[in-house]
């Protein structure tokens, strides 16, 4: 499902108040403070005669998140409905993030069936948002024609031959397939749309399927026809129960008796489609168009300012930002205050990329021609696929804070990745406020950045900040010679998600390198008065001039005559007890220590003795 709330629909509401009934098996619950509540009575139509077995309130079809029962209503287990009859569900919205949410009531009838409302609402709050993470590659899919995600964090991909669910625990009843949590056979499945209720829309050769999500018990096909209509490619839909589709692009309203009603929107060369919570409808067509509602049904189209061209996909997150595959790469148009949209770069390297949803954290998915991922090594193996039309498919986690790893660095240097920067962003719609920004002794703050974060930094929905990170090892402690893996944070104190003092850490991953510690060397012989024939002991130890850590190697003994290589032992020290069995007169001796990977070569002082006769 697409997701948005313009800043024009945000009207507070009060918290734990009660909205008036609804008319239709849809309700907008309006606008309310992230930590606070509304109640509100939702109408049901009843599409066909039975009993009433169970009542969910899910989010996406998620149990315990932005929508929940609240008790009450006219609806009652056990109670005989006939087809045509209404009854009420009392809702507890409490949004969790800001932005739209959607969500919806299932009532489930003896025999199998449904009766569905779709709903909606408004969380108000700041979020922070971490535009500058990566993307991660989580399948790879063969002939991918559609791909959708539910509020449980179940991906859903239309893949030609099958219909995939992966990631979350309500297909777990399905099994796993090659990682994939469920792999069911259909008729060459090519369209997957989900709404705010739970349902899940797959179209293909044989018809829509529906599968409607049922807390705590996963999955359950609905062998009646009421819940999906006859939707068309890359479908979309509001959180009124009203589906939209391409070409066209297209619109199927819902109706009060749970039908639907096919009209066409615009007459477009339309490869991509988004629709708000206030049924503006965005259309990717090489250019971006937006196809605004008007009272008699029909749609005002005009063209979004960009710069951009050959636009193919377009997706919306809760607060009315676009995000855009091009030929080009992978960017954001962020919705500002005034209507008007200011433009940033999210990956130019998913290029040719198609994106198609957002879930209800504002993480998005999308994907790339490209080549095979194959994580197990299968590629090359009999029966492997590797030269098949494979998608690789991406998540881009913005949600959450990254984790930046730096190269291997020496104390008193920068890391040749140095810096490495981090864009912090508003995604919600009010304003982010922080109260505290810290970088740890070892990661610095980049000191030539202009645009980071700062203790006192106000950003209004759908700006930005940076945080700019040196990697110096200090080298204040441990032993000089051995590497040493330095696990730091930079901590940022917010109000995201209206809660005060917020703490969000970006974690940091560095290799203080060893370091070449210099050292000194020094020679002794004893006794100081040498004979022919008598005994004399020679002594060379090294030493570090920093640090406690024990210098290793060889060192050479040097004289006029010849020179010898010996090793140190483990405290850094040679030592022999030699006969002086030469020709008495004078000796020069120095002692050299010819170095490790972590310690500087050194010389002793040049040492005379005179040799006596007996």
């Amino acid at each position: 499902m697409k997701l948005l709330c313009t800043f024009s629909s945000c009207l507070v509401v009060c918290a734990t108040s009660m909205l008036p009934a609804q008319t239709a098996s849809s309700a907008n619950m309006g606008a309310v403070q992230v930590g606070s509540s509304t109640i509100a009575t939702v109408t049901v139509n009843i599409p066909y005669a039975g009993t009433l077995t169970d009542i969910a309130v899910s989010t996406g079809g998620a149990a315990n998140k932005d929508f929940l029962n609240a008790g009450g209503g006219t609806c009652k287990l056990q109670t005989s409905y006939a087809k045509g009859d209404t009854c009420t569900v009392k809702v507890r919205f409490r949004p969790l993030f800001p932005g739209a949410r959607y969500g919806g009531i299932l009532l489930s009838i003896e025999m199998g069936g449904f009766a569905i409302a779709e709903i909606q609402g408004t969380g108000l709050a700041p979020q922070t948002a971490f535009p500058s993470n990566a993307p991660k590659q989580i399948a790879s899919v063969l002939n991918l024609s559609g791909l959708a995600v539910d509020g449980q964090g179940n991906v859903f991909y239309a893949s030609g031959e099958y219909f995939y669910g992966y990631g979350g625990p309500s297909l777990e009843h399905w099994g796993y397939v090659n990682g994939l949590r469920g792999a069911l056979p259909w008729f060459s499945p090519w369209g997957i749309v989900t709404s705010g209720a739970g349902i899940v829309c797959v179209n293909d050769e044989a018809g829509i399927e529906g599968f409607v999500a049922v807390p705590g018990s996963g999955y359950q096909f609905d062998p009646y026809p009421n819940v999906c209509p006859g939707i068309a490619g890359a479908s979309v839909t509001d959180g009124a129960g009203n589906f939209y589709g391409l070409p066209g692009p297209t619109k199927q309203t819902l109706q009060p008796n749970g039908s639907f009603v096919l009209s066409t929107i615009a007459n477009l060369a339309a490869t991509g489609i988004a629709v708000d919570g206030n049924g503006n409808v965005y259309v990717a067509a090489g250019e971006l168009y937006k196809e605004t509602p008007q009272r008699d049904g029909t749609y005002t189209q005009t063209v979004i300012s960009t710069n951009l061209t050959g636009i193919g996909t377009v997706e919306l997150d809760g607060i009315g930002n676009l995000y855009l595959g091009t030929s080009t790469g992978f960017f954001k148009e962020a919705l500002q205050p005034d209507g008007t949209y200011n433009q940033s770069v999210i990956h130019t390297g998913l290029t040719n990329a198609t994106i198609w949803t957002a879930d209800q954290h504002g993480d998005l998915f999308l994907s790339t021609p490209g080549a095979l991922y194959d994580p197990a090594g299968m590629a090359g193996t009999p029966g492997f696929m590797d030269n098949a039309n494979f998608s690789n498919v991406y998540e881009l986690n913005i949600s959450d804070p990254p984790a930046l790893s730096f190269a291997a660095t020496t104390p008193g240097l920068t890391s040749s990745d140095s810096p490495q920067v981090v864009t912090v962003a508003n995604n919600g719609n009010e304003t982010l406020q922080f109260t505290s920004v810290l970088f740890p002794a070892d990661y610095p703050q980049n000191s030539a950045e202009t645009t980071d974060c700062k203790p006192t930094t106000t950003l209004a929905p759908g700006s930005t900040c940076t945080l700019s990170i040196d990697f110096q090892p200090l080298g204040t402690t441990g032993n000089p010679a051995k590497p040493r893996l330095l696990n730091e944070q930079v901590l940022i104190t917010t109000n995201t998600l209206s809660k005060p003092r917020t703490k969000q850490a970006i974690k940091l991953t560095g290799t203080e390198a060893p370091s070449i510690v210099a050292t000194t060397t020094t020679l002794t012989v004893s006794p100081t008065t040498l004979k022919v024939g008598e005994s004399a002991t020679i002594t060379v130890i090294v030493k570090p001039t920093s640090g406690t850590a024990v210098p290793t190697g060889t060192i050479t003994l040097v004289s006029a005559q010849e020179s010898q290589t010996w090793p140190l032992d483990s405290t850094g020290k040679f030592q022999v007890t030699t006969a002086l069995n030469i020709p008495p007169g004078t000796y020069t001796l120095t002692a050299v220590y010819n170095g490790s990977a972590h310690f500087s070569p050194s010389k002793s002082a040049s040492l005379t003795r005179t040799l006596l006769a007996k």
